[in-house]
């Protein structure tokens, strides 16, 4: 269990964290993005002793790399992205209570950067039975760049992704696609409706398909852990004016995929979209977003591992899936078993963020004992 001193340096430091605005500059362009809490996690690393190494995967986007020197056991991964959302100015005062800590970034994800920071820290003197690596990385929130440059140069043996999880382990989630599509039709005055191409009509055609669509997804047997794919127009809009034929009709289809069928129902979608591309109708999509599903089988060394250090820690070991898309996803991608964990509270996204300091205490805990046994048996 974490003494008195240790929780006041993991509240110490979450604050330090939170209190340097990093919203990420994707999201919004007049943001800071994370080069100053980048600096900050640098500095500490190197104050540590550690072998510190930055990366830069876009101007002013940093990837911070600490490495605590182990034995010859596996190589073990924290990641924890830097990047926050938006939000009004005064969610950036970090205030505390007696059990817990508010503020924009303290549980999405600094909190958990700072537990895992003081858990690799315990080893300075006591080397883990491998190589320890936190990985502090920029972007998560939009494109997640920090994290797919990190692993074109990094590939441990196994990872751990820091994220808000009420200390549940998580071991899937479903992947995500994004596509766009227009419709191009002819416009006329709709008194002559003849003349024109109502470039809303294939757009409706699709949305009647998408439907279709699911029905025939949903009628597939589920997977075992994350059910059913889906899919659905998220965003959709046609017309200039009235008493105008509309020419232009622009749609957004979401895809949740999960893991062993995601290329096939990709598939399926694209198929469906292009059924629709008849009668005199031009048709554009691009995907412009696709992420791939997680999961990791529960035998695999960082889950038993996880929940080994979850039962010593006092908390008992909760397997779960999420309905979040995260960055494990990219390194199941590299076949590296990943498991995504952190401390609870609520509000992330939101005006009024917090953390508690007792699921701090307990993720510092588990990471700690996590990076003791992994690959020592």
């Amino acid at each position: 269990m974490t003494t008195s001193e240790t929780r006041r340096e993991l509240v110490d430091l979450t604050v330090a964290l939170s209190r340097i605005n990093s919203v990420n500059s994707t999201l919004d362009p007049t943001a800071p993005g994370e080069a100053e809490v980048g600096a900050f996690v640098r500095d500490w690393m190197r104050n540590q002793g550690w072998l510190v190494h930055e990366e830069w995967p876009a101007p002013s986007r940093p990837n911070i790399i600490g490495v605590i020197p182990g034995g010859d056991g596996p190589t073990l991964m924290v990641n924890a992205h830097l990047d926050t959302v938006g939000t009004r100015p005064d969610s950036f005062e970090i205030t505390l209570t007696d059990d817990t800590i508010h503020g924009r970034g303290v549980l999405d994800t600094k909190g958990g950067l700072a537990a895992a920071l003081l858990a690799a820290a315990s080893f300075n003197d006591t080397p883990p039975p491998g190589d320890v690596i936190i990985a502090a990385v920029s972007d998560e929130e939009a494109n997640s760049i920090g994290t797919s440059h990190l692993l074109e140069g990094w590939l441990p043996d196994a990872a751990i992704v820091i994220e808000p999880t009420d200390l549940t382990i998580i071991t899937g989630h479903r992947g995500f696609g994004i596509l766009e599509l227009s419709y191009t039709g002819r416009s006329a005055h709709t008194g002559h409706r003849e003349e024109g191409l109502n470039a809303i009509e294939p757009a409706a055609r699709l949305v009647a398909t998408l439907e279709r669509l699911e029905s025939d997804l949903r009628a597939t047997a589920p997977h075992p852990l994350l059910g059913f794919p889906s899919v659905q127009v998220t965003r959709i809009h046609g017309g200039r004016e009235l008493f105008t034929v509309p020419d232009q009709c622009s749609a957004s289809i979401e895809i949740r995929s999960v893991p062993g069928r995601d290329t096939t129902d990709v598939d399926a979608l694209t198929a469906a979209v292009e059924s629709q591309a008849t009668g005199g109708f031009t048709t554009d999509y691009e995907w412009t977003v696709m992420r791939p599903p997680f999961e990791v089988h529960t035998g695999e060394p960082i889950v038993v591992a996880m929940a080994s250090a979850s039962t010593q820690s006092g908390v008992g070991p909760s397997l779960q899936s999420a309905p979040f898309w995260t960055d494990a996803a990219l390194f199941a991608d590299k076949k590296i078993p990943a498991v995504v964990f952190g401390p609870g509270g609520n509000g992330i996204h939101s005006d009024d963020e917090w953390i508690r300091i007792e699921d701090l205490a307990s993720c510092y805990d588990i990471l700690r004992h996590a990076m003791a046994s992994f690959g020592s048996a």
